[in-house]
């Protein structure tokens, strides 16, 4: 994380993935009978949790709140309309 924040640019195989079996019962003889789990993009999702953590300390300051939530304005719109 270090290095992404320092460069801006994601670290050199850090999009590796891994894969790994899990038995779906208890003596597994098929494929089927596995269920595949895949780490492809923690690393994002660590990422974005980070920055949403840092926006939300100002995100009160960047954004006034009389200003309304476009999914507010959504809902209430579809409502007028029902």
């Amino acid at each position: 994380m270090n290095e992404f924040a320092a460069l801006s640019r994601w670290p050199r195989g850090s999009n590796a993935s891994f894969i790994c079996l899990i038995p779906k019962v208890d003596n597994p003889q098929q494929l089927c009978d596995f269920r595949p789990i895949s780490l492809v993009g923690f690393l994002y999702k660590i990422v974005s949790k980070l920055l949403s953590l840092r926006m939300k300390k100002v995100i009160s300051k960047v954004i006034d709140t009389r200003q309304s939530n476009l999914l507010d304005s959504v809902l209430v719109a579809n409502e007028a309309l029902e």
